[in-house]
């Protein structure tokens, strides 16, 4: 069928002649618009999307409120749209990988990464453009670069560089040999971290077939 499906959580809608409630962003072909962007890929949300991304943000700091630690890299964010960042992008690979997307409310991620895709666990990062890890928190077999699409501002994070956008970019992906072998130490200004430059990624196609029902090209 060629009708899109609702994808706000907890909103009513219609399949077929039945009413359903949402509980998960649906992963459909006909939502998110994916784009060259260089030798990347570029992932363009529907507003359905990103409004229910917001609500998960607000979930999830919701939960970790009153007993979890302040761990904002970048302190001109709040909690709630770090974690708005951090699920635009988990959700952007997701749709790639046309895998599904847990909407619950979660104080803490798989220790081994944000996704599962075929046994591999997946490092989703969302930074402004090199992949940084703190010594010693790499854990998954593969990390996935995001960055901004700097396209359409995103109100819910306006003037607040680099991620003041709606969209996003996917980078690339590296292995965890790969990231040792070709790392270096250096401190942006809150601690030392593990970086690699984004020519050292790999394009996402070299490890992930595109699916054609989610991915046109």
């Amino acid at each position: 069928s060629g009708a899109a499906v609702c994808a706000v959580p907890g909103v009513r809608g219609c399949q077929g002649d039945r009413a359903v409630t949402y509980s998960a962003i649906a992963i459909t072909p006909l939502a998110s618009v994916f784009v060259r962007v260089n030798d990347c890929i570029g992932v363009r949300f529907t507003q359905l999307e990103l409004d229910a991304m917001w609500a998960l943000a607000r979930k999830r700091q919701e939960a970790k409120s009153g007993g979890a630690t302040d761990r904002r890299s970048d302190t001109r964010l709040s909690n709630i749209q770090m974690h708005y960042i951090g699920i635009k992008g988990e959700y952007a690979v997701a749709k790639y990988l046309g895998i599904g997307f847990d909407m619950r409310s979660l104080t803490d991620g798989d220790d081994y990464g944000d996704l599962l895709w075929r046994g591999r666990h997946i490092e989703v990062k969302n930074l402004q453009d090199w992949l940084l890890f703190t010594p010693g928190t790499f854990l998954a077999e593969v990390a996935v670069l995001v960055n901004p699409l700097r396209e359409r501002p995103d109100r819910r994070v306006t003037d607040k560089p680099p991620h003041a956008y709606k969209d996003v970019v996917l980078r690339g992906w590296i292995t965890k040999e790969r990231f040792i072998e070709h790392s270096y130490v250096h401190d942006f200004g809150y601690g030392p971290r593990l970086c690699v430059r984004p020519d050292r990624l790999s394009p996402m196609e070299d490890i992930f077939p595109r699916n054609a029902a989610q991915v046109n090209l």
